[in-house]
């Protein structure tokens, strides 16, 4: 099933939250030197989502595309990188083993690029930890999906290095926006009682997780998916993930 309504609907809140965020840093220039947007994470950071035949594949119809579609009318020098990777974990994006870098992992690869365009990246966006809860959403019994809670305070300890590590080669003043973990394990419901089962233990899991992830004081932008849950888009000074979501009763 396409994703493109919870992406552009990601994507209008980054866009007004953005604005601020720019607007905060430095009036519109028409003019001026190469300012980048990075964009970071895992699948939806690359806009993959299932082509005519139901294969997945990426695409250029992700959420960063689209917020930078629209941030670029008003700020026409600035560039999209997208550093992101399809099945990217936590522990993955710091250490590598799923795709490809020449500097070893996506946040090492962040990391140089950041270093290397200090002070002309204006934004970064990130998704990332859904694919490591999303193993305990899809096991097959109850017993499997419990043995996989324990991973939560790993990944949420893996969020703070990463954010750590990318607020220190951005610099002060670059904008950090991070979005929560979303819940497609919801999709186990239609599958009878141990699914609708797995679909609420997962709902909490996830509420669980996202309760995990460090914070700060921020300012933020809500939407809904098309599971009804409200996402927070964040983009404080220091990032610490804003992850808060309501569940609705299951």
């Amino acid at each position: 099933m396409s994703r493109r309504p919870f992406r552009s609907a990601i994507a209008t809140a980054l866009a007004v939250a953005t604005t601020a965020a720019f607007a905060a840093c430095s009036a519109p220039a028409n003019t001026g030197p190469t300012t980048y947007y990075l964009a970071l994470g895992d699948s939806l950071s690359k806009g993959v989502q299932p082509n005519a035949a139901g294969v997945s594949v990426e695409t250029s119809q992700g959420y960063p595309d689209f917020a930078y579609a629209q941030l670029r009318r008003g700020h026409p020098t600035l560039r999209l990188v997208r550093l992101g990777c399809p099945g990217e974990t936590t522990e993955t994006m710091r250490h590598g083993g799923v795709c490809s870098y020449r500097a070893g992992s996506q946040l090492a690869a962040a990391g140089a690029f950041l270093r290397a365009h200090r002070g002309h990246v204006v934004m970064i966006t990130i998704d990332i930890g859904a694919n490591d809860p999303e193993s305990c959403g899809s096991e097959p019994s109850l017993a499997k999906l419990a043995s996989c809670i324990g991973q939560t305070p790993e990944a949420a300890a893996n969020l703070t290095a990463i954010l750590t590590s990318l607020h220190a080669a951005a610099g002060p003043g670059v904008r950090i926006i991070g979005m929560n973990y979303y819940l497609p394990a919801l999709a186990q419901w239609r599958n009878g009682p141990l699914g609708q089962t797995l679909a609420r233990v997962s709902a909490r899991l996830a509420a669980a997780y996202n309760g995990l992830a460090p914070r700060k004081s921020s300012t933020c932008a809500t939407t809904r998916d098309t599971s009804r849950r409200t996402r927070r888009h964040c983009w404080p000074a220091c990032f610490r993930c804003c992850s808060a979501w309501r569940s609705p009763s299951l």
